[in-house]
């Protein structure tokens, strides 16, 4: 019987396989291992947020937007500005830059 030109055979297959299979397990294991240090690494803090989310979290549970609304005045009406900007001070946990942002909300009626 002739050898054919091209033959399988089993061992070299056999390692083939099992090379291809681990080299392909420690790419997938690699991959997982940087994918992961990725999502470890802290991302950079946000920015405050607007008015209107600070309103909700700070503000709603207790006061309707309609009031506070009617309660903070225009923009331009600096006495009253001034007055619900001390309430504000005194009265919710929020900072003094949060408070402003949430007085800037309710006398234009949107975030800034």
């Amino acid at each position: 019987m002739q050898p054919r030109p091209f033959s399988m055979r089993p061992a070299r297959v056999k390692r083939l396989a099992v090379f291809l299979g681990t080299a392909w397990l420690a790419w997938a294991g690699i991959f997982a291992w940087m994918a992961g240090r990725e999502a470890a690494v802290e991302s950079p803090p946000t920015p405050a947020a607007g008015g209107a989310e600070l309103f909700e979290r700070h503000c709603a549970s207790c006061h309707s937007l309609d009031a506070m609304r009617a309660a903070a005045g225009t923009p331009d009406d600096a006495p009253r500005r001034k007055e619900v900007e001390q309430f504000l001070d005194g009265h919710s946990e929020a900072t003094a830059d949060q408070n402003r942002q949430i007085l800037d909300f309710l006398a234009t009626g949107h975030a800034r």
